[in-house]
């Protein structure tokens, strides 16, 4: 049955799957491997290292596998796709190897063999339409997608305790949240949350659906209007199909319950949304399994 090994890769970690004659073994790594946050570099060498370790550590020779896909967020950074595709094909010489943005994963996890459009939300947001063997972008314009994805929600929810410093908002329990994850005053703390990461303003937004779930209003409001955003992708997602159509959300704030309803509330009536209930990193094994089999018909 073969060989194959699938990566998924984030802003702050990295899943392999390696299937073995149809067994399969996972290897998950806490390191980030966007290009854009990580530099292209760093994030080749990570991946290499962590699929060479995964095979040793299963007992596969690098000569063994027979193909590879890696879906990572990212991708889409100058020359990064051909340099990490080199890199596979040099480490393991006998595989088929594919690299393109994580979408792909999760296209091929939700939809492996129908069509179907899928929303990503988690650090960032996007959106993909897989129809008649295409897929076609919608969104994941990075730092120009003002809504919608974890570094804005957590943004706002640091931007609302801030405000309730100087009265402009009403001191909730979304404040007590964020000042808890900020480790003190948010304003005594403003050099420090100014300089963060994006994956870290994004850690912020697990401030906002733990209010949210408590009845906060300043949290609900936040989802809310991150949900219009994310339903617009539905939306736009629509002209590609006549009658009912699929979508799957996926990321760890696109599959919470509470923002998969808020966006089922404002998407397209004829959308049937249900959250992702694998891993992405599934999909890229099933795309790493036909660019082999691609390659050997």
């Amino acid at each position: 049955m073969g060989v194959f090994l699938g990566a998924d890769g984030g802003a702050s970690k990295l899943m392999l799957c390696l299937s073995v004659s149809g067994a399969r073994h996972y290897c998950k790594l806490q390191k980030g491997v966007n290009p854009f946050v990580s530099g292209r570099g760093s994030s080749v060498s990570t991946i290499i290292e962590a699929m060479k370790d995964c095979c040793a550590r299963n007992g596969v020779g690098e000569s063994e596998v027979d193909g590879i896909f890696a879906g990572i967020a990212g991708a889409t950074e100058k020359d990064y796709k051909s340099e990490l595709k080199a890199a596979l094909e040099k480490t393991f010489p006998n595989a088929a190897c594919g690299v393109s943005h994580d979408g792909e994963n999760i296209i091929y996890a939700a939809f492996p063999s129908s069509d179907g459009a899928i929303i990503i939300c988690g650090t960032g947001s996007s959106c993909f339409v897989h129809k008649g063997g295409e897929i076609f972008r919608i969104g994941g314009y990075g730092k120009f997608d003002i809504e919608g994805n974890g570094c804005e929600i957590g943004k706002r929810a640091i931007a609302h305790t801030l405000k309730s410093y100087d009265g402009r908002a009403e001191r909730s329990v979304l404040c007590e949240k964020v000042e808890q994850l900020a480790g003190g005053n948010c304003l005594e703390k403003l050099d420090e949350l100014i300089s963060l990461p994006v994956k870290d303003v994004a850690s912020f937004a697990k401030a906002v659906f733990d209010s949210a779930r408590a009845g906060d209003c300043a949290a609900l409001e936040i989802i809310d209007s991150s949900a219009r955003f994310l339903a617009s992708y539905a939306d736009a997602a629509s002209r590609y199909f006549e009658g009912g159509f699929d979508i799957c959300t996926a990321g760890s704030i696109g599959t919470d319950g509470i923002m998969l309803s808020a966006i089922t509330k404002y998407a397209p009536s004829r959308a049937r949304i249900f959250a992702l209930g694998t891993e992405p990193v599934e999909g890229a094994l099933v795309k790493a399994e036909r660019l082999y089999y691609g390659r050997k018909h």
